[in-house]
């Protein structure tokens, strides 16, 4: 979030700018870390490092936990001197309003006083305990007041912990922003519906420039992971599972009898997303006929599953990809890219004209 402790330390993401040219994004999952590590040419950028981590406890139950093991897994494997970095946090740790305002009501300055006082509606004496963000979106119905809050105690545990390995937060922005800015990655940035599925729950946020216009999040895909799910049902190992579905998936071109034994198990859960996804779709765009509609840029873990795009395409009618990096850059790291890591790679581009 933009705010990290105190209201007064807000700045505008425009303003925001790294010190030095090695950057690391950070994104802080429920049970799992991500982190990217960029740095800067004159003739683009280029990715160095790139990696995931398990944490030992899903992080809401027990954050100083997770946090010091990220800490010591960046000392680590981060390659970089501590220092700043742009991080993120589980979703499912913010709550989201939106309320229709008037144009004077957010022109200027103005904003971000009626962000304070409808905050202070919703919240009101729990405010001083709470860490919030807002943004503007504009609409043929008029402009759109957005506000997310988190638990300021939570914002402070991660903040202490990892500056006592030297890492200092620059900024905790919103997931939801950074999912958003990922549509400046791809080849059509003014409109994009971006899909992040993690275990069991996807969120989606139309980007418009890089910027959040409307947002579901937390939509349940069922209470299993499709790793998890094919794990139980092909009988085997949960790390087996997962290279199973990132090397064949759901794709009928690599081995066909694995894919189709893969959609028969994932056969509930692909349907589910399909249907959410074509449900905002709808919303969004009240009924616009599917090859006129923006594409579908998929992120996440389970982004990866081999041959997912081309199953939601066929279903969906749409253009489905999964986030890309961005132009000009270049993917050095050992691990190789992938849907998981663009969060990240989002943060680590943080305040940086693309």
């Amino acid at each position: 979030m933009r705010t990290i402790i105190a209201p007064e330390s807000r700045t505008p993401r425009s303003s925001f700018s790294w010190r030095s040219s090695t950057k690391l994004g950070l994104e802080i999952g429920d049970h799992e870390a991500h982190m990217v590590v960029c740095r800067e040419r004159a003739s683009g950028w280029e990715v160095l490092r790139a990696g995931r981590l398990a944490l030992p406890a899903p992080f809401e139950e027990a954050p100083s936990e997770a946090t010091a093991a990220i800490a010591q897994w960046l000392r680590r494997e981060g390659g970089a001197q501590p220092g700043n970095l742009v991080a993120t946090l589980p979703t499912s740790l913010f709550e989201y309003e939106s309320a229709p305002v008037s144009a004077a009501e957010v022109e200027g300055q103005q904003s971000a006083t009626t962000a304070h006082q409808l905050m202070t509606e919703l919240l009101g004496d729990e405010l001083e305990q709470a860490s919030y963000d807002y943004w503007v979106s504009q609409s043929p119905m008029g402009p759109k007041l957005h506000l997310a809050w988190a638990t300021r105690a939570v914002l402070v545990q991660v903040a202490e912990g990892l500056s006592r390995c030297g890492w200092r937060i620059s900024a905790f922005d919103l997931p939801i922003v950074a999912l958003a800015r990922l549509a400046q990655f791809s080849n059509a940035p003014e409109s994009q519906l971006i899909v992040e599925l993690n275990s069991k729950e996807a969120n989606f946020v139309w980007s418009s420039h890089g910027e959040p216009r409307y947002l579901r999040t937390r939509i349940s895909l069922g209470n299993q992971s499709p790793t998890a799910i094919v794990a139980a049902r092909r009988r085997i190992s949960v790390a087996t599972a997962e290279t199973s579905l990132s090397r064949w998936g759901v794709d009928r071109h690599t081995m066909p009898p694995l894919a189709e034994l893969h959609e028969a198990c994932l056969n509930d859960w692909l349907e589910r997303l399909s249907y959410e996804i074509h449900r905002t779709m709808q919303f969004i765009h009240g009924g616009m006929p599917p090859a006129t509609a923006p594409g579908v840029v998929l992120c996440g873990c389970s982004a990866d599953i081999r041959g997912l795009t081309d199953w939601l395409s066929s279903h969906l009618k749409l253009g489905v990809s999964v986030a890309t990096l961005p132009e000009r850059g270049k993917w050095l790291s050992a691990e190789p890219y992938r849907g998981t890591y663009a969060l990240a790679l989002a943060n680590s581009r943080h305040g940086v004209m693309l």
